[in-house]
């Protein structure tokens, strides 16, 4: 192996397939800042007697600055180049032609081949994404809790929550290399209008509605401790997409009409642990825990939506017959044992 020299590479650099075409990349918005939340969280609780106690606290957390792409090397219908945005209102674009410059916080930027822009590649730039921080992102949860203790080791501890998360993209490390559909790290970091960054709020990528959590200690024979975890949780979000390049910005990531972001659901879940343990004395204040940890139980499948069944449609229009069709399994929600000894001194 060897290292290619001045002249070869010179004559490299003129093979079709370095010139024919243009080469996306991506710029930083100047005025960009850090995201940021505020959150404020009021909580109360109560003892009933009787060793149960309850209690109610509500969250509210306001994201800013959230992190999205914007296209600015489009041509619009209609419009004129983008300069620090586009002209508002108009949703329709192409990528036949390009306008070849764009103005960002009074910066001219030309995008055109490197003939005419020296340093330039030498078909020039295509896509152009600009890196902004412009989205912002809301959360509402209220969570009950209750605990009841009967002895030191018979008792029940329960916790439910009901939560909405919404945001503009919950894409914060996305970046502009994956190109394609919705599926890419491209495609969910650009908004459906490519100007709108509304256009793309909906239900967070993690929101769950509710989320409940149960668990009972217990003693069993001999010494023996068993304790039972009860989870259960609504299905994450999935978008119903649009399998047409509607708007010509050449992405695959519009919403089907009728639907916002995230507005569809994977089946809810539940799954059920148990532990059994016994503490064994074995010098003085030595004493030695065999813990049996067995994580769902029952080997219950989380079947799931496949992004792939996200489209409503095929690009020819036509109704798709794998929309919200269950056809994976998450794999990391199998049955699990575990065995463990703690020490205790």
């Amino acid at each position: 192996m060897r290292k290619l020299t001045d002249a070869e590479l010179a004559t490299l650099a003129t093979n079709p397939a370095f010139t024919a075409g243009s080469s996306p990349t991506s710029l930083w918005d100047p005025d960009n800042k850090l995201s940021r939340s505020r959150k404020i969280s009021i909580g109360i609780e109560h003892d009933l007697g009787n060793n149960l106690t309850v209690g109610l606290t509500a969250s509210y957390v306001n994201y800013y600055n959230l992190q999205r792409f914007e296209n600015i090397n489009l041509t619009q219908t209609g419009g004129t180049p983008y300069n620090d945005g586009y002209t508002p209102g108009i949703n329709t674009w192409s990528t036949a032609t390009r306008p070849g410059t764009a103005t960002i916080r009074g910066r001219v930027v030309n995008f055109g081949k490197g003939s005419v822009v020296p340093g330039n590649p030498v078909g020039g730039f295509s896509d152009v994404y600009l890196v902004k921080t412009d989205g912002y992102g809301f959360y509402r949860g209220l969570s009950a809790t209750v605990k009841k203790t009967w002895a030191e080791n018979l008792g029940l501890l329960a916790n439910v929550t009901w939560s909405k998360a919404q945001d503009t993209g919950s894409f914060e490390r996305g970046t502009y290399t994956s190109a394609g559909n919705y599926s890419s790290e491209l495609g969910s970091s650009l908004t459906p209008d490519p100007q709108d960054v509304g256009s793309n709020f909906g239900y967070g990528d993690s929101d769950h509605r509710v989320v409940a959590n149960a668990v009972a200690y217990f003693p069993i024979v001999l010494g023996i401790e068993g304790s039972v975890r009860a989870l259960f949780n609504t299905g994450l979000p999935f978008t119903a997409y649009d399998a047409r390049n509607l708007n010509g910005d050449g992405m695959i990531n519009k919403i089907y009409a009728g639907h916002v972001r995230n507005d569809m659901r994977q089946p809810n879940y539940t799954q059920f642990d148990v532990r059994l343990s016994r503490t064994f004395q074995v010098y003085k204040s030595i004493r030695l825990q065999g813990i049996i940890d067995v994580y769902n139980l029952f080997n219950k499948a989380d079947f799931q939506v496949p992004t792939g069944n996200y489209q409503v449609n095929t690009p020819s229009g036509a109704a798709s017959p794998a929309f919200g069709q269950l056809a994976t399994v998450d794999k990391n929600r199998t049955r699990e044992m575990q065995i463990g000894i703690k020490a205790i001194w």
